[in-house]
């Protein structure tokens, strides 16, 4: 099994992560918002780059689950955000597909 394959379950089993970077006000140096870094870490092949992983993930046309996957990840780490924010004390439940129309 290739790479290419593998991919499509790459989120399910956790390969798949973001990584948020803030974007900072160069003049006050304060933090304005935060952007989200895509990254893939494989078993076999390691920390691989985005150019790869997708580029792998189109040519055997699993870019769909792979989008899919991420959609996901944004919707747990959002659940996660509001729930610190508004002060819950427990673990961030698993994405409904079914709610979520996916």
């Amino acid at each position: 099994m290739g790479l290419e394959d593998e991919l499509r379950d790459a989120a399910e089993s956790g390969e798949l992560f973001l990584l948020y970077q803030p974007i900072v006000e160069a003049a006050s140096g304060k933090p304005r918002g935060y952007e989200a870094l895509l990254r893939c870490r494989h078993p076999t092949y390691g920390a691989l780059l985005p150019t790869v992983f997708l580029e792998a993930a189109e040519e055997s046309g699993s870019i769909v689950e792979v989008g899919t996957g991420i959609a996901f990840l944004i919707v747990s780490y959002h659940r996660t955000t509001v729930q610190l924010e508004q002060g819950r004390d427990r673990q961030n439940p698993a994405v409904d597909r079914q709610k979520l129309g996916m």
